[in-house]
């Protein structure tokens, strides 16, 4: 007998009394992880290959598009807990070689702006994907400027939909990491990305006038992810574990509730106040409603108490 779990004896009771009238279904949970608090992540290019290539549709009333493809994504982020929902992407900067239908130069200026991302997938079209925010601390926004002809796009604060992350590595040896691949799509965020018109230059690629707003996809670009690169031991992940059951080695399932030990933990303390904060007694009338606290009591709780082969836990 083995894998007992213990249990606060009041959550146990409203436990039971809710699966009484009630299906209790498990929901993913879906979180960054960091072995360390707090833990700086890295953000580079996931290899060599096409897929690490962020390419950028964007598109006029018209349907005539150019496409904007740059080699690398490199950023920094902090998490200050071990388990996280949402990380914001810091110093980023788009680099390698930047070209415009594979010809013309381009830039990408951040101006301080930056990703926040969060950890829950959503449902939606073409795959859905987590939310990510643009954030920017200024007036000035994230500025892409065609280097021929003088043209700049401008990316305004705005949320969307359309990141999804693989964990990578084996888990306990200091090699997991987290892959983020960005796929925002009008079918995923609705709109896609809106993309201002900010200066025309010589001319737009595509054809396009200040003021205009154009319509904008992110369909490529994996971006890796490291936790506490200079450090081996550290790992880093994402994961949808679903949320805690109580389980047992066989069925049906026999569970017997006894004292957790001696301790003071063991006691079960039940605390009720009046409305005048009384702790004592306290003085009421009848018809009065008072509150009352659990506010210790820890009880052992084991699967089959005479078959030492059978095991009872949660998780």
């Amino acid at each position: 007998m083995s894998h007992n779990f213990k249990a606060l004896l009041g959550a146990t009771m409203v436990m039971v009394a809710f699966s009484a009238t009630n299906a209790v279904v498990a929901q993913a949970t879906e979180k960054f992880h960091c072995s360390v608090e707090p833990c700086a992540l890295t953000l580079e290019p996931d290899g060599a290959t096409t897929t690490a290539h962020h390419v950028f549709i964007v598109k006029n009333a018209g349907g005539e598009s150019g496409s904007f493809t740059c080699s690398s994504l490199a950023g920094d982020a902090t998490t200050t807990t071990k388990t996280t929902e949402e990380i914001t992407t810091t110093a980023l900067a788009y680099g390698g070689t930047c070209k415009i239908n594979g010809v013309t130069s381009f830039n990408v200026r951040m101006n301080e702006c930056d990703y926040l991302f969060t950890s829950k997938i959503e449902a939606g079209g073409t795959g859905g994907g987590a939310t990510i925010h643009i954030q920017c601390p200024t007036a000035k926004h994230i500025e892409i400027e065609n280097i021929g002809t003088g043209c700049i796009f401008e990316v305004t604060p705005q949320t969307l939909r359309g990141a999804h992350y693989h964990s990578i590595g084996t888990p306990g040896t200091g090699s997991t990491e987290t892959t983020v691949e960005a796929r925002v799509s009008t079918a995923a965020s609705g709109t896609g990305v809106a993309v201002e018109v900010a200066k025309e230059g010589t001319g737009c690629v595509p054809k396009s006038k200040v003021g205009e707003t154009l319509t904008g996809e992110y369909t490529t670009g994996n971006t890796l992810v490291t936790a506490e690169k200079d450090d081996t031991g550290v790992e880093g992940w994402w994961d949808a574990l679903p949320e805690g059951k109580f389980h047992c080695s066989v069925e049906p399932c026999a569970l017997t509730l006894e004292p957790d030990g001696a301790t003071t933990t063991a006691h079960h303390v039940f605390i009720v106040k009046n409305a005048g904060g009384d702790g004592c007694v306290p003085k009421s009338k009848v018809g009065e409603t008072l509150t009352g606290e659990y506010t210790t009591g820890n009880t052992l709780v084991t699967a089959e108490k005479d078959d030492t082969g059978v095991e009872g836990w949660w998780e």
